[in-house]
């Protein structure tokens, strides 16, 4: 399968070697995708995401596989890792890379299809909804006996129903880089809470505009 990185000492990320992210899906639906991976390249990426990102038999499917630990993530990656219920690392991301294992022009439709109904079905999406709890928009995932136990889950899905969606802002993406970037300069300690939200203030400026930025 592909590589996902490297790092500055050449210790490569998304390897064999690699004790933790030894496979990453991104890079390898980029390969697809892009169409630089030779074919013969791409089925074998293709079949390693199978045998190692996709778990049937929990109704998984996952970013990458080992998950992170502190040792590599605070040392090499700079994530902050977020406290858990029993004391131990978390990693968490939100990206879209699982769903790039299917495309428009794929060859194998079955295997597409299996894939979609491995993540997409009522059971598991109402367990995802439940850990991280928030409204979800199927309306058989909100009959789960489990998810109707929850009296916010139920609340907060109901008010979906009064919701009003507008367009996407062509700035969005701009206002999310800026965030990040606030949001990196605190987590690393590279800046002061304070001296991060002036910066923020004037990259969000530059951003979208001084005139549709309002200062306190």
């Amino acid at each position: 399968w592909y590589r996902r990185a490297y790092f500055d000492d050449g210790t490569p990320l998304g390897s064999a070697q690699n004790e933790e992210c030894r496979i990453d899906s991104i890079v390898q639906s980029w390969g697809v995708i892009s169409g630089a991976a030779e074919r013969q390249r791409a089925a074998r990426a293709m079949s390693a995401v199978e045998e190692y990102l996709i778990r049937r038999g929990d109704g998984l499917v996952i970013l990458f596989t080992p998950p992170f630990d502190k040792s590599a993530t605070e040392k090499n990656v700079h994530y902050v890792l977020h406290p858990t219920s029993t004391g131990g690392p978390a990693f968490t991301i939100g990206g879209p890379g699982t769903v790039w294992y299917v495309t428009a022009k794929s060859k194998n439709k079955d295997a597409a299809w299996a894939f979609i109904a491995q993540w997409n079905n009522k059971d598991t999406v109402a367990k995802l909804n439940i850990e991280d709890p928030h409204p979800v928009a199927r309306s058989d995932s909100a009959d789960v006996a489990e998810f109707k136990a929850q009296p916010y889950l139920v609340d907060s899905t109901k008010a979906l129903e009064k919701a009003r969606f507008i367009p996407t802002d062509a700035n969005y993406g701009k206002v999310i880089g800026v965030i990040q970037k606030a949001t990196g300069n605190v987590a690393s300690g590279q800046m002061s809470v304070d001296d991060a939200a002036k910066r923020y203030a004037d990259d969000l400026k530059q951003a979208i505009g001084a005139d549709k930025v309002i200062t306190q």
